[in-house]
């Protein structure tokens, strides 16, 4: 409630808002996909259904490889991407 421009403008930006997010339910409801909040945040704010860490993905990697030792990769290499996963996880800890 108020009349002042600020007050005006953040109205508005919560009724886009709201807009937004009834037009994401719309959709997620047509497709018949899950409906949580979480999903409806995710999907208003770009974060993929299938996003994945990188660390994740460094996982799926070191276990192709550990599925390819002997015929394309050689055991040494399977632990060395193993001991640089461990960097990886330590510096990411280390900084965030």
């Amino acid at each position: 409630m108020g009349t002042k421009e600020n007050i005006k403008s953040l109205n508005a930006f919560l009724d886009n808002l709201q807009a937004e997010a009834y037009e994401v339910h719309r959709y997620l409801y047509e497709n018949d996909k899950e409906i949580t909040a979480e999903v409806i945040k995710n999907k208003m704010f770009g974060k993929s259904e299938n996003s994945y860490t990188l660390i994740e993905i460094f996982k799926q990697h070191n276990r192709k490889v550990e599925s390819l030792v002997g015929q394309e990769f050689a055991p040494a290499t399977c632990k060395r991407y193993q001991t640089s996963l461990q960097h990886t996880q330590a510096f990411l800890k280390y900084q965030f």
